[in-house]
């Protein structure tokens, strides 16, 4: 008889206990969708932080390389005057050195003359 009531309180107590299981097992996928739709979120933010960062240093980084190809277009255009210089100096010494040689020339046949 004391077997006989023991079953009948078990059997009592199992559907109920087999519902509480299923309503935490029900409540732990909730849980788990709304963590992995966080996690979801985290990722595409932290992908959208990352992608603000990268664009925003490729952005630096070509505008100091256009400052320095600005920087250099004027050291080239610099140096290319210079040189412009140079070659209408170098150009102005020739001629200086032919006045030269004709004037030697004038006094070495003055000198022979004589």
């Amino acid at each position: 008889r004391s077997k006989m009531s023991l079953n009948s309180r078990t059997s009592s107590r199992a559907p109920r206990r087999l519902e509480d299981l299923e309503l935490e097992l029900q409540s732990a996928v909730t849980r788990l969708n709304e963590i992995r739709q966080e996690n979801r979120k985290a990722v595409d933010d932290f992908q959208k932080q990352v992608a603000a960062i990268l664009n925003t240093t490729i952005s630096t980084m070509m505008s100091r390389l256009l400052d320095q190809d600005a920087a250099m277009v004027q050291d080239i255009t610099r140096m290319s005057s210079e040189t412009t210089d140079l070659f209408t100096e170098i150009a102005g010494l020739q001629h200086h050195l032919q006045d030269g040689k004709q004037q030697i020339r004038k006094w070495m046949e003055a000198w022979t003359v004589e």
